[in-house]
């Protein structure tokens, strides 16, 4: 049960980050159906949200499964690129603190092994957008790739990186979108596009121990993927 909830959170966390300009809003995605090899790990997926806000220069993403019971929210400051991670997992908190100098060098590593391509005459129309087709192909630590297949449109500027291993290079903001991983395949599908954010949108997570960067990424960050 544990391997496969970390499995599943591998999935819905991975830490991207660089300085860009970015629309007032929110987006909400649901996994809409998963396909994989391991029926748990598709039931831990299925229903799961990934919320991506931005507000006065500050981005929030929020990433939700098992009703809630699993939940890494996500904070970015654009200016400074300074970053703050809330994990809830099962009941058990923790916060850390990612300094901009690991964000930029682990972007740096992310961009040097990801190949992207758009083929701008498939096309779908998404919430009134026109979207074109674009592949991001993302060689992972271990060796295996891991597989996005996006529908995007360059005219919602909502920064694409909060999604779960973007690259920030990434043209458009994707409205619908598949992650291939190994034999499993996660489809996610928009829920609500608005320029707004929630009403709790600046409130600063309460009662998340600290733990020290270098601890998580030796440790829980490795098994995440970070």
């Amino acid at each position: 049960m544990k391997k496969l909830l970390v499995f599943s959170l591998s999935v819905l966390f991975s830490a991207t980050f660089m300085r860009v300009s970015a629309q007032e809003g929110r987006a909400l995605f649901e996994v809409t159906d998963v396909k994989s090899d391991n029926p748990q790990a598709a039931q831990q997926l299925t229903g799961a949200t990934i919320l991506v806000q931005t507000h006065n220069g500050v981005v929030k993403s929020v990433s939700s499964m098992m009703n809630n019971a699993v939940q890494m929210q996500r904070v970015t400051n654009l200016q400074n690129q300074g970053s703050a991670l809330y994990l809830d997992l099962m009941g058990k908190k923790i916060y850390v603190s990612v300094a901009d100098s690991i964000q930029r060098a682990r972007l740096k590593v992310r961009e040097e092994n990801t190949n992207i391509s758009y083929d701008p005459a498939v096309t779908k129309v998404i919430n009134g957008y026109t979207c074109h087709k674009a592949v991001v192909e993302t060689l992972r630590e271990d060796g295996s790739v891991r597989e996005y297949d996006l529908f995007v449109t360059e005219e919602i500027k909502l920064p694409n990186f909060a999604i779960s291993g973007l690259p920030a290079s990434l043209r458009g903001f994707p409205l619908e979108y598949v992650m291939k991983t190994g034999s499993t395949e996660v489809v996610y599908t928009l829920k609500e596009l608005t320029d707004t954010v929630a009403s709790d949108f600046q409130e600063t997570p309460a009662g998340y121990p600290e733990m020290p960067f270098a601890e998580f990424e030796a440790g829980l960050g490795k098994k995440l993927g970070f």
